[in-house]
């Protein structure tokens, strides 16, 4: 039975503030306040949009730490090189389950309950799915994620980051040829999926159709991306840094699917995986040819978990399909076999 919705008047309440901003140098230095007590842990990203989305949308996570109601993360999250120019998401996030000071913990209460305000969030059911806001009054019953891993905070705020015509065009020729090698193998490895699909009874020619047709695809994505130019600054900022009212304290996202992370096709897979992993001649360093060895040897487990996966809501192909998923599993399982 769900638990019951929480008062609003609960008498441990916090209801937590917080806000962020930017140094004007690149990469910028984030600094925040909060009323979140001493010692609190915080997680932060930041999210690219084109075209500073290429290779690689997000940069991070890296973890800071509350003091005096202010917190401050630099080069541990951005590295020492220069950004491109454009719009960027900074992303924090108090994770309650994450915290072990006794001070944080007794404020927060357990799995984050005397958590309130605008910024309270919890994982949402599905993968994909990330963090849903939490109102109070509670009207419906908490998430998968909430049972699992108690409420969190979660606070946007989006930044402009300039740079010069040289550090950008740099940055872009590395990105540029990073992207392009991480899509050969991100192809490889979808088209290894697509064999293993059919029983490996897809021949050399048709395999190369779906190799071309992958890489025609992430060009396609990075054409449109590097094109995007970058957004001005508001009217209202100066300098290097801008906006700053802070964006939608959370992400909205599409209701939840069903999903079970605990179904018996989700557990036998992932037992199937493991066992295998820590018995056979495995490496997560050849490209991910291990993985599909790995999911061949899990053939009906995997063939149940794909099934499951598109029967809750997802798709069979693309980058965040269930095959690409079932795929990711296979290759974290042997590296958590240390491999």
């Amino acid at each position: 039975m769900a638990a019951a919705p929480a008062a609003t008047n609960h008498p441990n309440s916090l209801a937590v503030e917080m806000s962020v901003s930017v140094t004007s140098e690149n990469p910028p230095v984030i600094t925040g306040t909060t009323n979140l007590p001493n010692g609190t842990v915080l997680s932060v990203f930041m999210f690219g949009e084109p075209p500073a989305c290429v290779p690689h949308c997000g940069i991070g996570p890296a973890d800071t730490i509350v003091q005096d109601g202010r917190f401050t993360i630099g080069t541990k999250l951005t590295g020492t090189e220069k950004l491109l120019t454009a719009l960027y998401t900074i992303d924090v996030t108090m994770m309650s389950h994450g915290q072990s000071d006794p001070t944080v913990k007794s404020a927060i209460g357990l799995n984050g309950a005397n958590l309130r305000g605008s910024y309270v969030a919890a994982l949402g059911d599905g993968p994909g799915v990330g963090y849903i806001p939490i109102k109070f009054p509670r009207t419906s019953p908490p998430s998968e994620g909430e049972r699992h891993l108690g409420l969190d905070i979660h606070y946007t705020q989006r930044v402009f980051v300039a740079s010069d015509a040289a550090s950008d065009d740099a940055v872009r020729s590395r990105a540029v040829a990073d992207f392009r090698k991480s899509s050969v193998e991100n192809c490889r490895l979808q088209t290894g999926f697509a064999n293993l699909a059919t029983g490996g009874e897809l021949g050399t020619e048709q395999r190369q159709v779906i190799m071309d047709a992958c890489i025609a695809e992430s060009e396609r994505k990075l054409t449109s991306a590097m094109i995007s130019p970058p957004a001005p600054p508001p009217a209202r900022s100066s300098g290097r840094t801008i906006d700053p009212e802070p964006s939608s304290p959370t992400k909205t996202f599409a209701p939840a699917r069903r999903y079970d992370p605990k179904s018996p096709v989700k557990v036998a897979y992932g037992h199937c995986l493991n066992s295998h992993a820590k018995e056979g001649p495995y490496n997560s360093f050849d490209g991910g040819k291990s993985a599909l060895t790995l999911m061949a040897a899990c053939k009906s487990q995997w063939e149940a978990w794909v099934n499951e996966c598109i029967a809750e809501g997802g798709t069979d192909g693309g980058e965040g399909g269930c095959t690409m998923q079932s795929g990711i599993l296979a290759q974290l399982s042997i590296k958590l076999v240390g491999k």
